[in-house]
């Protein structure tokens, strides 16, 4: 039995990896250069 995967699923994947780790990338800067709390603050949008 052979299965195609979408072709775009791959490229896809890379992007949402890249992004978790930009993302962890901005939160581990902010909380070297600020405190703790200020970046447990930016997460919470209000």
């Amino acid at each position: 039995m052979t299965t195609y995967a979408i072709p775009a699923a791959r490229p896809a994947g890379f992007g949402v990896l890249a992004f978790g780790l930009l993302l962890a990338l901005y939160f581990g800067v902010l909380t070297l250069v600020s405190a703790w709390t200020f970046t447990v603050d930016q997460l919470y949008f209000g």
